[in-house]
């Protein structure tokens, strides 16, 4: 339903010579600003500035205003030079000054008279506190991803250590599909969290606060987690806003490698355990970036591949060996007996065996006397399957392979089911002048998975009775879906004097799409195993067209049309207050 969502916070600047203006946070790009003043505290319009990216040497210019404010938006997250340059005065310079993902970093500069060839250069230091902004946020560099432990190296994880954020991480690996970040913020459960990679929304249509994909540890530069209070550019949620900057080339060609290997034989023994189960995991990939044309185009390119085995045992219960004899002797031509004798267990039992008594006609009835024919017992199993991920990444284009296996106590069920997402983001920074600038994104999503069933003349039957292990596959394969994200989004930023104005729109199209063959063919049910070698099941389910009364496939159709549109507004009414004035409204 529409919403509308008014925003009105006002921010104290308590912290001597913080006098830069406010401007509203942005999804995936950086601003710095600051106020140029003399040694006198007055202000200095018309200065020069420059802002150099250091591992790209791109710079984007800028002049202080009336009142010696300047802002610089738009900008990648890295590193930069901020120089300040006017006649009459010495230039004045910072470096290494750390910009990251969503943030306004404020860069003021006092000018000592002298020429313009001495300069005074000092390094970049990173507040302590965050003035610029009235949100609850934090953000998590690359420092902190390479060092931190990840389960399934996916830095998502992370995002449970921010301030405001509750609840425990999902332990899914990146190739793991449709997953949530098992977290909530303020005061939302975790269907209504949001989250954008590069501007790009990856949010699961049908499935609320889940995504798509999650890129992997080489590629992701960093992320900024909002927990509370953000501005009038976020909306569509109203949980955790998490955005996602992935890495691009600089200057400087380089590159990583990287193996991590586990088995069986890396490990000690659990205390209950007689022997080692068998397991092998690798978890492999690499990353190379650098320039194409030296400051001015550049590329990056990173690579995971998971190959992994990880077998389980368990006890099952199945038919023994002296009932499928007694089936196909008794009943040659049933159901029964073609389904135990085409899809029979690992094994029989021999021991631990259980005489049920005798099938007697109808549902649900059957003599409990034994017949000294033993009917069911245990035996153990082991399911193995081969578990596959590759994921590539550019700075624009994502694409991942996975497929997980499907096992059952009947081998001859085992199918696997692939699945394959991508993303396309392409974005553009118009300058159209030192106080206009636009952001165009289009964003486009695209996942497809496709369950084949190995033994289309199997039913499944969900329930044989007693435990006894069933037969065909699950009940919703097969199955193909498909769903694509579409997302175009124009920002519009305008500098005029102590206000930054920042408007904009979103247009988002979803549409999900799926093929259930799987009504096609029959489920049952049957209340015990003595039913089940009878033929005489206890529920029946499939699809069926009304018209003909034969079975049919059924579609699935979920499409959302979404729109936004939001204006902001920070302005600086003093040095230490800033009024951050917004609307959107979500459709």
């Amino acid at each position: 339903m529409p919403r509308i969502r008014v925003c009105l916070v006002a921010l104290a600047c308590a912290c001597l010579g913080l006098t830069s203006a406010a401007l509203a946070a942005q999804q995936q790009l950086g601003t710095i600003q600051g106020t140029i003043t003399d040694q006198t505290h007055g202000v200095l319009p018309g200065v020069a500035i420059t802002v150099t990216n250091l591992d790209t040497n791109i710079s984007r210019t800028a002049t202080s205003n009336e009142t010696g404010v300047f802002r610089v938006p738009s900008l990648d997250p890295g590193r930069y030079k901020v120089a300040a340059e006017l006649q009459g005065f010495k230039t004045s310079a910072q470096t290494d000054v750390v910009l990251s993902v969503g943030t306004t970093l404020g860069v003021n500069f006092t000018m000592a008279p002298g020429t313009v060839e001495e300069a005074i250069q000092v390094r970049g230091i990173a507040p302590d506190i965050q003035t610029e902004k009235a949100d609850v946020s934090a953000v998590v560099e690359q420092k902190k991803i390479t060092d931190l432990p990840l389960v399934g190296r996916n830095v998502l994880s992370l995002a449970a250590l921010q301030p405001g954020i509750n609840g425990i991480p999902s332990s899914a690996d990146i190739f793991a599909t449709e997953q949530g970040l098992g977290l909530t913020a303020n005061g939302v459960r975790e269907g209504g969290n949001n989250a954008t990679v590069d501007g790009a929304s990856i949010n699961n249509g049908p499935w609320a606060g889940t995504m798509l994909l999650v890129p992997n540890v080489e590629a992701v530069q960093e992320f900024q987690v909002i927990a509370n209070n953000p501005s009038a550019e976020y909306g569509r949620n109203s949980g955790a806003m998490v955005s996602v900057i992935t890495k691009g080339g600089t200057n400087i060609l380089s590159g990583s490698a990287f193996e991590f290997h586990r088995d069986q034989t890396l490990r000690s023994k659990g205390f209950f355990e007689t022997t080692k189960a068998p397991f092998r995991r690798n978890d492999y990939g690499g990353s190379v970036g650098g320039p194409i044309r030296k400051d001015h185009t550049f590329f990056f390119f990173s690579f995971e591949g998971l190959r992994e085995q990880t077998p389980s045992s368990q006890l099952a219960t199945v038919e023994t060996k002296q009932l499928v004899d007694w089936v196909t002797a008794t009943r040659p031509n049933s159901n029964a007996a073609y389904l135990f004798k085409k899809y029979a267990p690992p094994a029989y039992p021999t021991s631990g065996l259980q005489d049920l008594g005798s099938p007697l006609p109808g549902t649900n009835v059957w003599s409990t006397t034994p017949d000294g024919i033993p009917d069911v017992g245990q035996v153990p199993v082991t399911l193995s399957g081969q578990r596959n991920g590759d994921q590539y990444n550019g700075r624009s284009y994502y694409l991942s392979n996975s497929s997980s296996p499907y096992l059952y106590v009947r081998s001859q069920f085992n199918h696997p089911y692939p699945f394959r997402d991508q993303l396309l983001n392409i974005a553009h920074t118009t300058v159209i002048s030192n106080r206009t600038v636009n952001e165009a994104n289009f964003g486009f999503v695209r996942q497809d998975g496709h369950a084949a069933d190995p033994t289309p003349d199997a039913p499944t039957i969900t329930a044989v009775g007693n435990g006894v292990a069933g037969f065909g596959v699950e009940f919703w394969h097969p199955i193909e879906f498909t769903q694509m994200n579409y997302q175009l989004k124009d920002t519009l930023t305008l500098n005029r004097g102590t206000h930054s104005f920042r408007t904009g729109g979103e247009a988002r199209l979803g549409n999900d799409g799926a093929t259930l063959h799987h009504w096609q063919r029959p489920n049952y049910t049957f209340q015990s195993v003595l039913d089940f070698v009878d033929d005489e099941a206890f529920s029946e389910e499939r699809a069926v067209d009304p018209a003909t009364g034969k079975s049919t496939t059924a579609y699935g159709k979920y499409i959302t049309n979404e729109w936004s549109l939001f204006f902001q507004d920070n302005w600086k009414v003093r040095p230490n207050l800033t009024l951050n004035l917004g609307l959107r409204y979500d459709n």
